[in-house]
Order: structure tokens, then sequence, then C-alpha cells
């Protein structure tokens, strides 16, 4: 800022000045401090040798202390006006005795009275001399020296902070001086520089005058060819425009592809679907229009058995027929609700009847059991009626073992609904059954529930010797497929293959249904009785297709 006014020399100057003016100030605090340092060193001394602290307050205190120590002491002119205010009550007391003499008697109590206590005052009129110098005695032995020594300890630390502050800013300005200084030379060395620039700027100036160089730039300049017309344009070049929009094109769709994938997290192929899941896909079912018959009239397979859609049934059938592994003892379950699992198994079981083998089609899914519902078969029989009974094997099995329209296939239904069904699929009385139909059945088809709804399939799939998963890539997502597959094979369940079902369609009609534990429930075939949780009664023989088998006849066919 000193620099900034243009005078340097004037605002070094002003500093100079600022700094004498400062090393005075200090120079008059530290005699302050020193004055104040001595008179406490004396005063500590007179109080130690037992000399007069009155007379050395008087003469080394100011007269603000002199003061203060009169107060304290009672020494003002306070004892003045008490002196002078007894005087004044004596002449008031003679002038009444007075009075009274011209009146009273020599000994009348009123005169006697005035007398003492003119007395009184006479007396202590004499003595306050004697008081007062005893009491000043007594209080310069007592409080004097400590109040005379605050005092002066006070005045000490106050001239040596008033010392401190004086000299932090006398160094604050020495700083600052030489900083300005160091300033100072180095604009000197500036002007120095430009004088030099200004002088070598004027030399090349008169030797660029002295040779032909433009005056503008100082760049001596000729034509080194004459400029001609260019047969292409410029800008834009048709080929790296074309090569550019080509790599931008394909990045972009590169771009489109990944987020749609990245998006839509489906199986879009079937090649995809079994390097996914490493495992053989058995068969491909086309959409199914859901048939308006009741109970075997409503399964494809048995209504219309030369229909060119029953073929991906037959298929299924000969994967499993020509398979390497034992494939008697089958489970069909799904990914999730509604991917048709129901459709493939009641087909799959009538294509198998009708290639001539006895096949038994049981449905384990006993909490929302749509192949029952789909045939027509809820009442009181079935697989949890037989699992809960505690009659001999084969006697139960005849009481709730169905002979359908079908011939070679048997039908065992869901029963009545248990509040226990992965208790009663995981005891002895569901693996007995199953060695029980292996005796007396080629082909043996367990309808199960949704793999990532229950762990009915699990525990399913871990006594029979293969699983069928049914899958809907236009519906199911690929993570839950994957997931579902992995579950089976954990849990040492053996995973034959996969079925693609609902190829060509947009709707989620058929046979699918919905599901409900934990996912939200509702079948396409439920009933709205059972919906609401009201046991179906059972159907009259009229109404169904399936019939009980009675023991002789189950003793016959066995």
């Amino acid at each position: 800022d000193l620099v900034d006014t243009g005078d340097k020399t004037n605002s070094l100057s002003v500093v100079s000045e600022t700094i004498k003016l400062l090393a005075a100030e200090y120079s008059e605090a530290r005699r302050a401090t020193e004055e104040s340092r001595t008179r406490a060193a004396s005063l500590n001394r007179a109080i130690a040798n037992g000399e007069d602290i009155l007379q050395f307050a008087m003469e080394a205190l100011d007269s603000a202390g002199r003061q203060l120590i009169e107060q304290s002491m009672g020494l003002g002119s306070s004892d003045a006006l008490h002196v002078q205010r007894i005087n004044e009550e004596l002449l008031d007391l003679r002038s009444r005795l007075r009075d009274a003499n011209l009146k009273y008697g020599v000994n009348h109590p009123r005169i006697v009275a005035i007398n003492d206590e003119i007395l009184v005052k006479e007396s202590y009129l004499q003595q306050l001399p004697m008081l007062q110098q005893q009491r000043m005695q007594d209080m310069a032995r007592n409080e004097l020296g400590p109040r005379l020594l605050q005092y002066i300890n006070q005045q000490l630390q106050k001239n040596e902070e008033n010392e401190l502050a004086i000299f932090a800013r006398l160094e604050s300005e020495q700083v600052k001086a030489q900083n300005l200084t160091q300033i100072l030379t180095r604009l000197a060395d500036v002007d120095r520089e430009i004088e030099r620039l200004y002088t070598q700027q004027s030399d090349y100036q008169n030797h660029a005058d002295g040779i032909s160089l433009n005056k503008d730039t100082f760049i001596r300049t000729k034509i080194a060819s004459k400029p001609t017309v260019p047969t292409r344009p410029v800008s834009p070049r048709l080929a790296i425009v074309g090569i550019l929009s080509l790599m931008v094109g394909t990045a972009g769709g590169l771009l489109i592809i990944w987020v749609l994938d990245i998006l839509d997290d489906r199986f879009r192929t079937p090649e995809e679907l079994k390097l996914q899941l490493s495992t053989q896909i058995l068969s491909m079912i086309p959409r199914l229009e859901q048939l308006p018959g009741a109970g075997f009239e409503a399964v494809l397979s048995h209504l219309k058995p030369h229909s060119k859609d029953v073929e991906a049934f037959r298929a299924l059938r000969t994967s499993i027929e020509f398979s390497p592994e034992e494939t008697r003892r089958l489970v069909c379950t799904s990914t999730e609700p509604g991917d048709g699992k129901t459709t493939v198994s009641s087909n799959l079981a009538v294509a198998f009847a009708q290639s001539g083998r006895r096949t038994l089609l049981i449905d384990a899914d006993m909490r929302r059991p749509g192949l029952s519902t789909l045939l027509g078969l809820r009442d009181d029989f079935g697989l949890s009626r037989l699992l809960r009974s505690t009659d001999n094997l084969e006697t139960s099995i005849s009481q709730n073992l169905r002979v359908t329209v079908v011939e070679g296939l048997d039908v065992i239904s869901c029963g009545p609904r248990p509040v226990n069904p992965a208790e009663l699929l995981a005891g002895d009385r569901f693996a007995n059954l199953l060695a029980w139909a292996e005796t007396r059945y080629e082909q043996i088809i367990v309808d199960a529930p949704p793999v990532l709804a229950v762990s009915d399939p699990a525990i399913v799939g871990r006594l029979v010797d293969a699983v069928v998963l049914v899958v809907r890539p236009d519906k199911d997502r690929r993570r839950m497929v994957i997931r579902a597959a992995e579950t089976l094979q954990s849990l040492g369940c053996s995973l034959l293959g996969i079925v693609v079902n609902h190829l060509t369609a947009t709707d989620s009609g058929g046979y699918g249904y919905g599901y409900g534990y934990g996912y939200g429930y509702g079948y396409g075939h439920d009933d709205p009785a059972d919906r609401d949780g009201v046991q179906t009664l059972p159907l009259h023989s009229s109404e169904t297709d399936v019939r009980h088998v009675s023991d002789d006849k189950t003793k016959n066919a066995a």
C-alpha cells in the first residue's frame, strides 16, 4: 500500500518515523516498568525491616494512590468533619447550660445531665488524636503494607503489559520496514531491467530500419509460390465422414444391444438356455389353447391325439425314453408359477399311456393343486389322505387310487389340503408309495410345486430318478431359472433336462397358473370356492372321467 503512493522514498521515511516514535514509547514504557519494579522491591524491604510504611507511601505514590490510602485508613476529610460536628454540639450544650442555670439550681437533674454530656464530648476530643495515632499504627502494621504492595504490583503488571504491547508493534513495524526495503530493491531492479529493454528495443528498431522488414510484424516476407484453387472441398471430407458415421453407428448399435440385454433378463434362444444351465433341451412346446372340456377332455394329448401340437409331447416322451439315465420315476416342476408344468405333466402322462406303458400320475402339489383341479378330482380322496392314514399302505392306495378314462393311466390326486405338506412328502410313507408304484407301473410322473416357491420339489426330487424343469422363456427371468436349476442340483436332485414351454405366444394363457407361497397365488383352473378357502365336494360319477378302484380291481391290476 505504501508503494502504491508513487513516492517510494517517502513511503520508507514514513515507516522509519513510525519506528522512531514506537522506539521512544518503548523506552518510556521500560522506564516506567523499572520504576514500578524498584518501588516494589523497596516496599518489600521496608516491610521486612519494619520501617515507616505510611511515609513511604506518601512519597512513592501519586495523588490518586495517596488519596486511596488515606480513605482506606480513615485519614481523609471525614475525620475533620466529625471533629467539627462534635465542637458544634459542645457549643450548643454550653448555650443550653447557661439557659438552664438561669432557671434551675446547680444540682437540678437537667443541669447535671448537660454537664455530664459536655464532659463526655470534651474527653472524646482530647483522646481522639491518640486514638487516630493508635489506629494509624495498627493499620500501617496490618493493612497498609499488603494494600500498598498490591497497588504497586498492579502498577508493575500494567506497565509490563504496556511495554510488551509497544514492543510487539515495534517488531511489526520493523518487519514491515524490512519487507518494504526488499520490495523497493526489487522495484529498482525491475526499473533497471525496463531501461535495458527499452534500450535494446531502440537498437533493434534502428537495425530494422536498415533492412526491408514488415513494420507491423518485424518479419521478412516473400512470395514462395502462386496460390492455386483446390479441386476437392476441404470440408466436409466425405470419406472421413463416412468412416466416422459407420464407427459411431456400429458403436451406438452395440450400446443399444447391450442396454437391451441388461434390461431384458430373459433367455432368447434355446441354445442360450442350454448353455447357461449346462443341461439338455428335452422338448420345445408351443402355446396351447385352453380347451373348454372337463377332466381329461381338457388335456390336448387325449382329446386331439393326432394334433400337430401333441407331437411336442411325443418328442418329450421320446427324449425321456432314450435318455441314458434312469427315468422311470420323474418329477415335473417349474421355476415360477404360471410356467405350465401341470400342462406338461398331464400331457406327458397321457403320451406315455398311449405308448402302451402303464403310467401313474401323482399330484404332489397339495398347496394349490392345479392338476387335480384340471382333472376335476378335488375331493376328500388323494395323496394327503393317503400319507396321513395309519392304515395299511396297499389299503390306503386302493382307497385313493383312481383309474382314468385313458387306458393304462392311473391318477392319485392331491386330496384335502393339509397344513404340513412338506412334512408329509418327507415322511417314509411317500417313499414307500413310490416303491410300491415302481413294482406296478412302468412310468411314474409326479407333479410338484415350483422350485422357487417351496421346498417340496427338492424333497420329492431326492426320492425319484430325475427332475424335468419347465421353463417359459417369454416370462421367466434368466437369474431365476439359473437359481432354480442350481437349487435342484445343490440338493442332490438329478436334473434330466429342460422343457421349453409357450414358445410363440405373446399372452400368458394356457394351463399355467399363479402361485402363492410368498409370490401371490391364483390358479387358472382353480375354482372360486377353493380360492375362498372352501373345500370342494366330491364329483359324481357322471361328472368325472375317473372312478375309485376297489380292492379287488387293484389286486387284479397288480
